[in-house]
């Protein structure tokens, strides 16, 4: 008889457990995340020549997230490419995230990071970046993105597990233009062949380049990506846009007249003379 009362009281126990299992699970609400976030990296033109500009659009797409997951808060990606195809020049947040931070200090390797973040989150597809490169040379280079952040505006949910990352690819062909600026120092001092203005030139031309002194001057160095920067006779490779400067100076004294001084001879300790001269800063 004990061992029946026993066994009822065992079930009655497990039943009761049951029961506030059930009520108490009942009262959280379980809502798991649907749909997928789609984010790409799109160059403007794929198949660039060298000397053009591009830019890469950044965007996420949140159309195939269903809520209340379906609202962009906040990311934070990677940027890379390769810098012998590609030069960095700007980048720009944009819309409600141009609020947000770029750290652009490691371009130079060919990597920019970026992140924003709207409290009230941004639907649909979203461009969320936009950046400028100068096609530096041909080649290949991946737009390689990538995120280590990305949340759910008001339910803050991690919206990585849902995201599908499309890098975007450019390959670049060797043709193209570059400009080549020619400049002189200071102005008045000498001419330049080609002479002083832009010029343009195919991708990979050898330009000769000289700088002839005017009278009462002399060549002294040139300023930019010259084969030889103290003659004036050099060249200059096009695989890029240039900018080369011819520097001469002044070789001629300047003619100077003394209009003031003290009596000769003069013991004053305080003696002062007043000049002109043909030159300014004489």
């Amino acid at each position: 008889m004990k061992s029946t009362h026993r066994l009822l009281h065992l079930r009655l126990l497990l039943v009761i457990a049951l029961v506030l299992g059930s009520l108490i699970v009942g009262r959280v609400p379980i809502s798991a995340q649907t749909g997928t976030v789609v984010s790409n990296a799109t160059p403007s033109d794929a198949t660039p020549a060298v000397g053009n500009t591009i830019t890469v659009t950044v965007n996420i797409d949140m159309t195939g997230v269903d809520a209340p997951d379906n609202k962009l808060g906040s990311f934070t990606g990677t940027l890379a490419w390769n810098t012998d195809v590609l030069s960095y020049q700007s980048a720009a947040l944009q819309g409600v995230f141009a609020g947000g931070v770029i750290n652009d200090t490691n371009v130079g390797a060919g990597q920019l990071t970026f992140n924003s973040a709207y409290a009230a989150g941004a639907t649909g597809n979203i461009n969320v970046l936009i950046v400028t490169f100068n096609v530096a040379a041909a080649g290949s280079s991946t737009l390689d993105l990538e995120y280590s952040a990305m949340a759910a505006a008001t339910t803050f949910a991690n919206l990585l597990p849902m995201l599908t990352v499309n890098d975007g690819q450019v390959e670049v062909t060797s043709g193209g233009n570059y400009i080549l600026t020619m400049a002189v120092g200071p102005t008045g001092g000498g001419t330049t062949d080609p002479e002083v203005g832009p010029h343009t030139y195919a991708a990979g031309t050898v330009v000769d380049i000289t700088a002839t002194p005017n009278t009462g001057y002399e060549f002294d160095y040139w300023d930019g990506a010259v084969a030889n920067p103290d003659s004036a006779s050099t060249t200059v490779t096009m695989n890029m846009a240039k900018t080369v400067t011819a520097h001469f100076i002044d070789n001629v004294p300047p003619n100077t007249d003394i209009t003031a001084h003290p009596d000769d001879p003069s013991n004053s300790a305080n003696a002062s003379f007043s000049f002109t001269s043909t030159e300014v800063g004489s």
